[in-house]
């Protein structure tokens, strides 16, 4: 029955030591939340239903159990404040729940209670990255869909205040994922979508952002310096395709007669250029030398220009790796008077008769091999003989440039695999010039070609060869139009048209975008959109057409949701207690040969809602408890477990009033019908979880008292000793009753009067 003027009769201070197992299991709890020095948190009169006079005069204290206290009581209205501002971060670090735990002490009777302070998170620390500058050096080979994971941002507050996600500042070549590792922590991990080019862009600069999920919300930013590494994709370019070079024949050995120059945009060693004589002839290699790292073209020996008017020297550059590019260097010799004419005589008669008119003497012909001025040769005799010199003229038909070079055929046409390596010859162009001389040598080069073909194709200015200076590629270009001219050595020319048709190969992997992705997932949610992606395929026909597909053994289906897009649903409801954390394999796989596949690994949490409620260990307790115990003694547990996680796991333990008021007394205490002892009784003990709704479960609990076994004593007359049976431990006494002496007793005993058989007996009357 309740009392009146004070507490709750389960929360006063009893005799009986099982009713302490209430208001000991039984928390006070107080949750706080940024609150500074002198704060207000609770009034304790209040929450004890104890007016302030009886407040003042049970001397509550409040006890810390040697933790340092945080807190001070005012005696006189009943106030609990803080003694200073606490800082959840350095009371408990990334604890979750943060509590204080302390006790109330009260006299008068004495009391006991066990009370505890929650500290709520409060977002006030914004995230922070270690390394405020990271430097991440990414080769410029990389394909699309390469990760790079990067170091994590660190977040003193815990929950919804600690890291939510990462963003990148705005660019063309990545995007960032945010990554939750083992412990529950998010990381970042930057995704290469656009293959770089060192040459186009050498380095990028990034801002990485980590956003936490308080209201309003935190970030901290760290600097990304991408460093685009070097590879070899570029050949040697020549600055000229065709050198024209005048020497005269009587230069000396040594002489520097052209420097070719080539550049290559690649760095290091993949931008090193090396130079050599390209198919060149004997007659070539014996007279002309180059320098492989200058270019520098000397003569090796003599030249003759009555021998060889003209060469024809092609020169090769090359990098460290496999490219290479190539010019024509065109020498002239040009002629210097070294020769004297030479007379050859064909005919001579002599004796001659004499009286012979005008009769022939001699025929004889003369030579220069010099050309121009130094060739040009004039005869003669001593005037004062009786002879005269008669030439006779040869004549020779000299060419002039009157034809233009013609192509075989005015349009090639070409197809070529797109995989084809470079160096791979795609077509010989010819065309051939009526002229003769030089003015039927022909150059072949390229007209007015764009810089994609220039850096795509070579044409070999001697042979009209045209073949590939880089790899093509279909899904960037997959056809060219070129036009090539033919020029010849008086500057007339011809053009022809090359129509180059790239063909597809497989060659790229289905590209999977993810575009929406919903983790956790709450359980028990029937047919819910979990993630929606895009695929892709550049290639074309079968090559580019994909199926997409998941692990059979999970529930979850792929439905399509449009072109190339579909949605990752849920089968059937889920459930968190069965299993927290599914890792999904999409596998996106093209319809080419051979075939190419992609996977794209997700991971898909869980969250809980309260499903579950707590379950004791078992469904009822027994608790043995000696007499005549002091106060707050613990007497025994009980202890349930919840399947559901974090909050909704997080169990109160109560005790339960009787349900039922016309429930007799006697199915909860038991009584010695002999003497008025009581030894057993029975209560709920009910555990309660802190979900939304909360969930309970409630326990039987029996509590037994049992005696402490007496030492014999005896009345006077007549020994009399008492025992006890185990049988339901119930007191059990057997003695010979001297007259007089009761065994039941409820104060203390007579002064000189032994004991009867209990240590709070007593004797009437005295001497017994």
């Amino acid at each position: 029955m309740p009392q009146k003027g004070g507490l709750d009769p389960l929360k006063r201070t009893q005799k009986r030591t099982g009713i302490f197992l209430r208001y000991l299991a039984e928390y006070h709890s107080i949750k706080y939340s940024g609150l500074y020095s002198n704060s207000f948190v609770t009034n304790l009169a209040k929450d004890l239903s104890l007016g302030q006079r009886e407040f003042s005069r049970r001397g509550v204290r409040i006890l810390s159990k040697g933790n340092k206290l945080h807190l001070q009581l005012n005696q006189e209205t009943g106030e609990l404040l803080l003694n200073e501002k606490l800082d959840r971060e350095e009371l408990c670090g990334h604890t979750e729940p943060c509590v204080l735990r302390f006790q109330l002490m009260l006299e008068s009777p004495l009391e006991f209670f066990q009370a505890e302070l929650q500290i709520i998170d409060i977002n006030d620390h914004s995230p922070e990255f270690l390394d405020k500058e990271m430097l991440l050096k990414v080769s410029e080979s990389s394909p699309s869909g390469t990760t790079f994971p990067l170091k994590n941002a660190q977040d003193m507050d815990v929950g919804q205040n600690n890291i939510e996600n990462y963003v990148i500042s705005p660019n063309p070549y990545f995007r960032v994922l945010t990554r939750k590792r083992s412990d529950g922590r998010k990381y970042p991990e930057l995704v290469l979508e656009k293959a770089l080019d060192r040459e186009e862009e050498p380095e990028l600069k990034l801002t990485l952002t980590a956003q936490d999920g308080g209201s309003p919300p935190r970030s901290g930013t760290a600097q990304i310096h991408v460093e685009v590494v070097d590879f070899n994709d570029n050949a040697p370019e020549f600055q000229q395709l065709i050198y024209r070079v005048q020497i005269p024949e009587n230069s000396p050995i040594g002489f520097l007669i052209v420097t070719v120059s080539a550049t290559d945009v690649d760095l290091g060693v993949n931008g090193e250029v090396s130079y050599s004589l390209f198919q060149a002839s004997d007659e070539i290699s014996k007279t002309f030398a180059i320098n492989p790292l200058t270019g520098e073209i000397r003569l090796r020996e003599q030249l003759d220009f009555e021998r060889v008017q003209s060469y024809e020297v092609n020169i090769e550059a090359r990098d460290a790796g496999s490219f290479t590019g190539k010019c024509a260097v065109l020498i002239q010799v040009t002629d210097v008077n070294g020769h004297a004419p030479e007379v050859t005589m064909s005919a001579f008669t002599s004796p001659i008769s004499e009286n012979s008119p005008e009769m022939v003497v001699a025929v004889f012909s003369v030579l220069d091999l010099d050309s121009g001025e130094n060739g040009k040769i004039s005869c003669s005799i001593q005037e004062d003989l009786p002879f005269f010199l008669k030439s006779s003229v040869l004549i020779e038909v000299v060419d002039i440039n009157d034809n233009a070079p013609e192509f075989q055929q005015p349009i090639y046409k070409v197809q070529i695999p797109e995989n084809s390596p470079v160096g791979s010859l795609v077509v010989t162009v010819s065309a051939t010039d009526l002229d003769g001389g030089v003015y039927g040598k022909i150059i072949y080069m390229l007209f007015q070609a764009s810089e994609d073909v220039s850096k795509t194709l070579e044409l070999n200015p001697m042979t009209g060869e045209i073949r590939l200076r880089k790899q093509v590629d279909f899904e960037t270009v997959p056809f060219y139009e070129v036009d090539i001219k033919a020029t010849d050595g008086g500057g007339l020319w011809g053009k022809c048209t090359l129509l180059l048709q790239v063909v597809d190969v497989n060659d790229n992997h289905p590209a999977v975008t993810m575009n929406a992705l919903t983790s956790p997932i709450p359980e028990n949610s029937p047919e819910m959109v979990v993630a929606v992606f895009r695929v892709s395929d550049p290639d074309s026909g079968n090559n580019g057409k994909t199926i997409s597909s998941i692990q059979e053994d999970m529930p979850f289906l792929l439905k399509p949701s449009g072109k190339n897009f579909y949605t990752l649903k849920t089968k059937r409801a889920l459930d968190r207690e069965e299993r927290e954390e599914y890792n999904v394999t999409i596998t996106v796989t093209d319809m080419g040969t051979p075939r190419l596949k992609t996977q794209l690994n997700i991971t898909v949490q869980v969250s809980d809602i309260n499903d579950n409620a707590p379950d004791f260990r078992e469904t009822s307790y027994t608790l043995l408890v000696h007499e005549n115990n002091q106060p707050a003694l613990h007497i025994g547990s009980v202890s349930a477990t919840d399947k559901d996680s974090g909050t909704n796991a997080q169990i109160t333990y109560s005790l339960l009033p009787n349900q039922d008021p016309n429930l007799p007394l006697a199915s909860l205490v038991s009584i010695n019908a002999d003497n008025g002892q009581l030894f057993a009784f029975e209560f709920h003990v009910g555990a309660t979880d802190q979900g939304s709704p909360p969930l309970s479960s409630q326990a039987l609990v029996r509590v037994v008292v049992t005696p402490l076994r007496p030492a014999r004593s005896w009345c006077p007359g007549r020994q009399s000793r008492a025992t006890w049976s185990p049988r339901w431990w119930r007191w059990m006494e057997t003695r010979a009753r001297t007259p007089g002496c009761h065994t039941s007793c409820s104060r203390p005993r007579s002064q000189g009067c032994l004991a009867c058989g209990r240590t709070m007996a007593r004797c009437a009357p005295p001497g017994c």
